[in-house]
């Protein structure tokens, strides 16, 4: 996580409904700032600025890389200024504006940035939006001189752009095809969640993508006059990020997009606004032939507030209720697993970031829809009316601190391609980007002051009533249609509500030290590598470098076994088995529930993979290093490994093997490794029909011999004191 926004990952509704609300025209804001730089503790302050055409920059020194520089074009043109005969002409004129411009003929745009050793795709690129095109340029460490030659390339993209006609011909394959790649399910079911939710609008007739039969109409001069139209200086804003002087990087631009001047044909932009609130809830029900059980949940959208002391500590508060709500309803899927497949509640941006998207939602068999609604219904009226236990609160808000506070480092260790992408993602939704220091200084000033009554109520104005979408999606609509998804909704507000389970106790970690510190009984250095290469008394081993790549951070990652080596010829599936069991299982004192929401608390990622070895990888602030080892020794000591949950792997390990043997060119790699180890069975996962032979008891003997008794070895990086390193790994 390193946006300063922290927005929390999108469920189901907010995935597939990142649509668009009506429109209106109206003239830019030029005066609304969007870039502040709050703190000295930041680092190099932001400079914004604008020309006498309107254009605005942002320029921000950032110097992880020296020699590296990143910039991005935003043009405030995208499929919402398309008109009836131009819809994908926003997408493809950004592919043309790489195919043949001004002062570079088709092909020497790429020629040049070759040369550079840039490359396609990874450093330049663009994309389309609804509101927005970003044109992105990557200058690689030691090539900062060459700012004058993607400078000139992006004047390039804002007014140069030929449109030869052989490159339209050419290029209209191109977006055809990717139009017809991205003609599925989802897009069919994002297409009526839009028509549903926004009827009357242009949303679900604006995607970026277009349509077919506008595209094969296209003409050099119908793309032209689209270009025109809605590429202006005061449309642009262009960002500079990376080992740049300021003043120096100011006289360049200048020098490039002064002479910029609007078309006489150019209009104002054309922007989303918010749906009005109904005045009641309103029902959607979306169908999908591939729906193996029915989504059903509520949704509101707000536009984003600005950046005021005030307005952070709502959008805070509104956070917070959210990740509350969550969590209780989670803990009730968990108590409900067989009816229950998930529940959640989130808040993401909609919408190219012009929207903020709150819901929540559950998911049941698709005969079992109402018992979803009726989860969510509920749980929601129980927050509201009964509030939260301090307990609660107190831990969503030691969660998103810790969060905030780590992406002060994650910005300080971010390359320059990514705080530009960053930034230029903020601007393009008109909103004020910041340092994360500035959000953590905010933040801090009165996260301890927020009150249970204050995030219940907070929840009550979100989902108001008045102002919610009840949406279910399912493979086909409930008998009754969407008076059936109302009729659910109601039953379940006029049930009394079930007692209230009692208020959590303050979750802390079960696991202390042990008495004595294990011994080191051997320590060398490889110097060539500067690697320090530690074994312990028990054998475990420890590997670990210092570095200043990412400042205040830490990765970790421990590998269990010896890989292939371990496995049978015979039985070669056992590890596969064993690796979704052992990935899941609790622990003695803690659930895995439980460990997530501890790592949380210390903004710790962690997570597990297996690929003829199992790894577990953490990465985190380096203050929260001896907690990662402990929650470390903890898993590999202390698991309760349960037969209860073996149906559950075996699940698991049959649908990941399905899925691979569904990608031909996975399934094919698998065969050509394989036959090149002479047919080596341990090569080839166990085709699922076999998975069901395995046993628990062989499964589990396995695991044990060959991961929680066998080798251990850690691998550690990052902003560390080695001898600390080493002290907190012994104990």
């Amino acid at each position: 996580m390193n946006s300063p926004s922290l927005k929390r990952s999108a469920g189901v509704l907010a995935l597939l409904l990142a649509a668009l609300p009506s429109v209106r025209v109206c003239a830019a804001d030029n005066a609304r700032p969007r870039v502040t730089e709050d703190s000295a503790a930041a680092g190099a302050p932001a400079i914004e600025g604008s020309l006498p055409n309107g254009l605005r920059y942002t320029l921000l020194p950032h110097r992880r890389d020296l020699g590296r520089v990143s910039v991005r074009l935003v043009v405030h043109a995208g499929s919402l200024d398309e008109r009836d005969d131009e819809r994908g002409f926003a997408h493809f004129v950004e592919h043309l504006a790489f195919q043949g411009s001004r002062n570079f003929p088709p092909g020497k745009v790429r020629e040049l940035f070759q040369s550079l050793g840039l490359a396609d795709g990874a450093d330049l690129n663009a994309t389309t939006g609804h509101t927005h095109t970003t044109y992105r340029l990557d200058l690689p460490v030691g090539r900062s001189a060459q700012l004058d030659d993607a400078l000139r390339v992006m004047r390039d993209f804002a007014d140069g752009a030929e449109f030869p006609a052989a490159e339209v011909t050419r290029e209209r394959a191109v977006v055809l095809a990717e139009a017809a790649a991205r003609d599925n399910d989802d897009l069919q079911m994002l297409k009526q969640k839009i028509a549903a939710i926004f009827p009357g609008t242009l949303l679900a007739e604006r995607l970026p993508i277009g349509e077919p039969a506008d595209l094969e109409r296209a003409t050099a001069d119908s793309l032209r006059a689209f270009y025109r139209r809605c590429y202006s200086p005061t449309r642009m804003e262009l960002v500079i990020v990376g080992d740049i002087d300021t003043a120096a990087a100011t006289k360049l631009l200048t020098a490039h997009f002064a002479s910029l001047r609007a078309d006489a044909s150019a209009v104002a932009q054309v922007r989303p606004v918010a749906p009005p609130p109904a005045g009641r809830p309103s029902a959607h029900v979306i169908t999908s032939a591939n729906a193996v059980a029915a989504n059903a949940g509520i949704i509101v959208f707000d536009e984003p507030r600005d950046v005021t002391a005030a307005n952070t500590r709502a959008d805070f508060t509104r956070d917070i209720a959210l990740a509350a709500l969550g969590r209780r309803l989670n803990n009730y899927r968990s108590l409900h697993a067989q009816r229950i497949g998930f529940a959640t509640a989130s808040n993401a941006d909609a919408i190219d970031g012009r929207f903020d998207q709150s819901s929540a939602e559950a998911s049941a068999a698709t005969d079992d829809w109402e018992a979803a609604f009726a989860v969510v219904e509920s749980e929601m009226r129980r927050a509201v009316t009964q509030g939260f236990a301090p307990a609660e609160l107190e831990e969503q808000v030691t969660m998103r601190l810790a969060w905030q506070r780590a992406a002060v480092d994650l910005h300080a260790g971010a390359a320059p391609d990514s705080v530009a992408t960053e930034i230029s993602t903020a601007l393009a939704a008109d909103q004020t980007w910041r340092n994360p220091a500035a959000w953590v200084a905010q933040t801090a000033a009165f996260a301890d002051a927020i009150t249970p009554a204050e995030v219940a109520a907070a929840l009550g104005t979100l989902f108001a009533e008045s102002r919610i979408h009840l949406l279910l999606t399912r493979h086909a609509p409930p008998a009754g249609g969407t008076e059936a998804v109302l009729a659910a909704w109601r039953a379940s507000a006029a049930r009394a509500l079930d007692p209230a389970p009692p208020p959590p106790a303050k979750l802390e970690f079960r696991y202390n030290l042990p008495a004595r510190a294990g011994t080191v009984a051997e320590q060398r250095r490889a110097s060539d590598l500067g690697i320090e290469l530690v074994t312990f008394a028990n054998g475990a081993h420890l590997n670990l470098r210092a570095s200043r790549t990412e400042p205040g951070r830490f990765r970790l990652a421990a590998r269990l076994g010896r890989g292939l080596v371990d496995f049978s010829r015979e039985r070669p599936g056992l590890g596969h088995i064993a690796a979704h069991l052992f990935k899941d299982a609790d622990l003695r004192r803690h659930t895995r529930e439980e460990l997530d929401r501890l790592a949380n608390m210390r903004a710790l990622s962690a997570h597990a993979t297996f690929d003829h070895r199992f790894l577990v990888m953490i990465e985190g602030p380096v203050a929260e290093l001896p907690f990662a080892l402990r929650l470390l020794a903890a898993q590999f000591s202390d698991t309760k490994l349960d037969p209860a949950r073996f149906a559950e792997a075996l699940s698991d390990t049959s649908a990941c093997r399905a899925g691979q043997l569904n990608d031909g060119s996975a399934h094919a790699r698998e065969a050509i490794v394989a036959l090149m180890a002479g047919g080596d069975p341990r090569l080839r996962e166990p085709l699922p029909a076999a998975i069901g032979d395995y046993t628990y008891a062989e499964v589990v003997a396995w695991l044990r011999a060959h991961w929680l008794d066998g080798p251990l070895e850690v691998a550690l990086t990052g902003d560390i004191d080695p001898a600390a390193a080493i002290s907190a790994a012994a104990a």
